[in-house]
């Protein structure tokens, strides 16, 4: 959910089945890819791709 779109009220992330509960909620932090993660990325992105037969 974006930070923009959050501060809105009535935001709806997941729908419930009636008498269904929360159990735990987990905030994600943004973590920058580590620099071998980001240049194998990078590679996978350049590679052409195979004709199908």
């Amino acid at each position: 959910v974006s930070v923009i779109g959050r501060s809105t009220q009535g935001v709806r992330l997941m729908k419930l089945s009636q008498g269904a509960k929360v159990a735990a909620v987990e905030v994600v932090t943004h973590e920058e890819p580590e620099e071998e993660e980001a240049m194998q990325a990078e590679k996978a992105v350049q590679t052409e791709p195979t004709p199908a037969e």
